[in-house]
């Protein structure tokens, strides 16, 4: 069954998507689409992947190909005296 789906699209701006397709996951920040999810190690060879849009205000990235949720970053940022963690606005309201 075709449904629709109204979305937040980088610029602000909504639109609304019909068709058969599943439901975009939206980022556990702001809610806009999310184009990455959390690498925080939960074991057992599980991840976080809460949902994050592209935005830095949303995560950080402190590695290639490795993206962490806020409350993951403030964990990261905590973990490990002296590391520099990527200065950004989602950093600096962490700490």
């Amino acid at each position: 069954m075709a449904r629709g789906a109204w979305i937040t699209l980088e610029n602000g701006m909504k639109a609304h998507v019909y068709g058969d397709f599943p439901q975009p996951r939206q980022c556990c920040n702001c809610h806009r689409v999310s184009t990455r999810l959390c690498d925080w190690k939960l074991g057992g060879g599980r991840t976080c992947d809460k949902p994050m849009c592209p935005s830095e205000a949303c995560g950080i990235s402190p590695a290639p190909d490795k993206d962490l949720c806020p409350g993951h970053a403030k964990l990261w940022a905590n973990k490990k005296p002296g590391r520099n963690p990527p200065a950004n606005d989602l950093q600096k309201k962490l700490l």
